[in-house]
Order: structure tokens, then sequence, then C-alpha cells
């Protein structure tokens, strides 16, 4: 077989001839730089054909190291030789100004990136976000048909309220400042449903000096928060229910659940490191350096410390006593204690 031609005029499109005498097939491995097709069809020639077990003695193969000596090595060729340049268009950065280009090829635009936590409030439910779900189909205990998620933008806790009707949005609203204390937040964000919008609703918060800020249609990325909860409480609902396997009409029950589960397990907004929990009810971290509080007769006389120093080691049940419990700097002590407990936030 005479191969050496071929194989020189085949010599830009390939890259290496490797013989693979050991390997279980005897063959002649050719690795084109592009394609079989490419080079077969440019050089006039096939594939090499399978070279018969019955060729070999001894474990080698004549016709292969002949043609290895005859083509000693191929060197790879230079890409921009084989190929024509193929320009490339670059985006020059240029605006369109067209006015019949703007109006036609508008698309939606991305969604806002969420909000800096510099920017946002420094206390708790300062800045709440509010929305109302859509009527339940079932009727649950209380003759409630609508559940009202309040979410804190600060640190991302809950807290839901049921009304029968969407006109008793502002009795929601009163019966969750009195959870808060009576103090109202300083920002409410809502959309512009009807209940939002009602003149009782307005001067109720324009009495208490509570800025009202609505979203724009078709554009709820303000009250994201309270939109995803209303989506998240009834699907955790309705896992409970289907759980428990009890009827439908105690889901006002399983939402109010799935809120404290949240806020329990949550991380919150402000310190990902805390669960909302921890945050809200100032619990330190577990293993935290804290200090307990002593009275005066426990002390040894007016210059010892205040307070016993010690390792924040959870909440819990020690001597049938529930509270804080802290060990000593000796590990060996624990005190429980439910008021007097102080840590560096």
């Amino acid at each position: 077989m005479h191969l050496a031609p071929c194989l020189a005029s085949a010599r830009p499109y390939l890259q290496a001839i490797t013989c693979t005498s050991a390997t279980p097939l005897d063959y002649y491995s050719l690795v084109p730089r592009y394609s079989y097709h490419s080079y077969a069809t440019h050089a006039g020639m096939c594939l090499l054909p399978l070279i018969p077990p019955a060729s070999r003695h001894n474990g080698t193969y004549p016709l292969q190291q002949a043609m290895c000596a005859a083509v000693p090595a191929i060197p790879i060729p230079d890409p921009s030789r084989i190929l024509p340049a193929i320009p490339i268009t670059k985006y020059t950065g240029k605006k369109v100004t067209c006015p019949t280009c703007i109006t036609a090829k508008a698309r939606r635009t991305a969604r806002p990136l969420p909000s800096d936590v510099a920017k946002r409030a420094q206390h708790p439910w300062q800045d709440v976000s509010v929305d109302m779900s859509g009527k339940m189909r079932i009727q649950g205990i209380s003759n409630v048909y609508y559940y009202i998620p309040f979410m804190c933008n600060f640190s991302g806790a809950r807290m839901v309220e049921f009304v029968q009707r969407k006109s008793q949005l502002i009795h929601a609203y009163r019966r969750f400042v009195d959870r808060l204390e009576g103090i109202h937040p300083r920002k409410l964000r809502t959309d512009k449903g009807g209940e939002f919008l009602s003149h009782e609703f307005k001067e109720l918060l324009k009495l208490h000096f509570v800025y009202h800020q609505t979203c724009a249609v078709d554009e709820h990325y303000s009250i994201g928060t309270s939109e995803n909860a209303v989506g998240r409480l009834r699907e955790t609902a309705l896992e409970l229910l289907l759980q428990a396997n009890l009827p439908a009409k105690f889901w006002p029950c399983s939402i109010q659940h799935s809120v404290f589960l949240r806020n329990y397990t949550s991380r919150s907004r402000a310190n990902p490191k805390l669960t909302v929990y921890e945050l809200m009810s100032r619990i330190p971290p577990f293993g935290a350096y804290c200090t307990v509080f002593r009275a005066r007769d426990q002390r040894q006389g007016n210059l010892d410390l205040p307070s016993t120093p010690g390792i924040f080691i959870g909440v819990g049940i020690y001597q049938k006593t529930l509270g804080y419990m802290v060990t000593d700097a000796t590990l060996n002590k624990i005190t429980v204690t439910r008021q007097h407990l102080s840590f560096d936030p």
C-alpha cells in the first residue's frame, strides 16, 4: 500500500498519527484537525482500513512500523492558515435613539436587586409590608376567609391576622398594633387594593404619622416579602393539615402555626447568623460570652463585681428550672436565670 503520498497531502489536516498496537483493536488512528470528512475530501483519501490480526508477527505490525517510519512527525498546522479570518462584530455601545424602535422593542425590565442592608430600617417593626390573601374557598374557624401577613422588613419576622371581609382590614391593623404594645410602624408598604386605599384606613395612618407607600401596578417588588409570605404560609399550612389528617376548616390554626415555625427557624434579614426569634428576643448565640447579675447580698464587698461572667449554653430546664443556662469559667457550675442575663449584642 502506498500511503505516503496520501498522508503527505493530508498533513495539514492531521494532528498526529498514533500506533495503537497495545489496544485490542488493530487499526491506525488518524486524528483529524477538524473532521474526518474535511481531510478525506481534500486529500482524496478514505479512512485507513483495519489491519487483520493475521498480519501480527510476534506482537508487532510491520506495515504500521513502515508507515510510521515514512512519516516520522507531522506538525500541528496553524488554524489561521487553514480557515479564513472570521470578523467579530463588537458592540459599539451606542444607545438606540429611534422613537419607533424604542416603542416597538420595549421589554420588561429586569427584577431590581435586593435593598441594601444599610438603607433598611434599623429597628424592628419600623418598616412593615402588608398584603392580603385571596378568598379561601372553605370558611375557617371563627368565620374567616382571609389572612393578612405583616412582614417586618428589618428582621423578617411575621405576624398574621384574619378577617371575614376585605373591608375589615382596619380592624386587623388595630389588632396588629395592639400586639406591638400600641406602637405604629413608621412606614407601611401596601399595594393599591381598595381595602388599603379606603378613606377610614388612610385617616388612621395619617393620625398616627405613618407614611403609607403604595407600589405601582404590576410592580410589587417593594412588598415582595409579604407577597411571598402569602404563598409560603398557604403551602406550609396545607402540609400541616395533610400530615395531621384534619379537615380544611382548621386552616387558620395551621397558618398561625406556620408563622410560629418560620419565626423560630428562618434566618433573619438583619443578621443571617441568627434566626428571627433569636434576633427579636435578643437571645445570645450558643457558646457566647455573657454575665449574670448578682444581688448585693451575694457579693463579697463594695468592690466586688456586680455580675458573674460565664458562657451561654442555651435555653432549657436544669434542676426543674426553666430559663437561660450559663456555666462559669470552671465549667462545673450551671446557673439558670430568666431576667438577669446580659451579653454583647
